[in-house]
């Protein structure tokens, strides 16, 4: 999906660290994840506190 975003590419992750054990959904790493999207990108950038239990990691493309 990121090499299909012209700018900017936002997506939304429960947060292991908050998120409680669920039999359907899964919390991740966000600093694990961050770091994976920074191989893709140059610059990542992580928005919290919009929810307690999600954080947004915004990866964004460089201007042309």
């Amino acid at each position: 999906m990121y090499a299909a975003a012209e700018r900017v590419f936002v997506f939304t992750l429960l947060d292991r660290a908050v998120f409680p054990e669920h039999p359907l959904l899964v919390g991740h790493d966000i600093d694990e994840m961050a770091a994976f999207a920074s191989k893709l990108a140059q610059e990542v950038d992580v928005v919290r506190g919009h929810d307690e239990e999600n954080a947004a990691l915004v990866m964004r493309r460089p201007a042309a």
